[in-house]
């Protein structure tokens, strides 16, 4: 997962998604019970993805 200090480090994108109330507030209370924010959530999982599907040509330039 992404440090803190990374985070501040570098220029940050926002990115913004529309999502069911009933969702978000799950998402929010599972979170939560795991003592974690959703956008440290989130960051992992989008970590993981590219990770795992951004083909190896386009990875070079990555980290």
């Amino acid at each position: 997962m992404a440090k803190q200090k990374d985070k501040q480090d570098k220029e940050l994108k926002r990115v913004n998604i529309h999502i069911d109330p009933e969702l978000h507030r799950a998402f929010k209370t599972a979170a939560s019970s795991q003592g974690v924010n959703m956008t440290d959530l989130l960051l992992e999982f989008i970590e993981d993805y590219v990770k795992k599907h951004l083909p190896d040509a386009l990875k070079k330039g990555r980290r």
